[in-house]
């Protein structure tokens, strides 16, 4: 890939031993043909600055957490919501929050093993 200070020395030396006057529309025009000459030879995509040829590996899955919050985007959207993009996502991340303390709350809720139960019973601890 050409830096700047690539096309910067390129750019100079077109003017190097040069006496006459050169106009700024002549002078960007020439900037412009000068940064594309030297860019020309390697393609650099926007995204992660790879090369044209070059595969880019695949995406992970979304998390849960990105799932919800697509979810309960869409819901808010469909509500016709007058929130904030920064107060939806304080809402949603709010909501998943409960969410996940209802889920961890009802795991311990569940019924124990008869074993531990009997231990219990017993005054028996674990």
């Amino acid at each position: 890939m050409t830096t700047t200070a690539q096309v910067a020395a390129d750019f100079a030396a077109l003017f190097e031993g040069k006496d006459e006057e050169v106009s700024l529309a002549e002078m960007k025009k020439m900037l412009t043909e000068v940064h594309k000459a030297s860019s020309s030879s390697k393609k650099v995509s926007k995204k992660g600055k790879k090369e044209a040829g070059e595969v880019e590996k695949p995406k992970r899955p979304p998390t849960a957490y990105n799932l919800f919050m697509k979810e309960e985007m869409e819901k808010l959207k469909i509500e016709g919501s007058t929130l904030t993009g920064k107060e939806k996502m304080q809402k949603i991340a709010e909501l998943w929050k409960n969410a996940k303390a209802f889920t961890s709350s009802e795991e311990e809720v569940l019924p124990a093993d008869d074993e531990k139960e009997q231990k219990q019973k017993k005054g028996g601890k674990k």
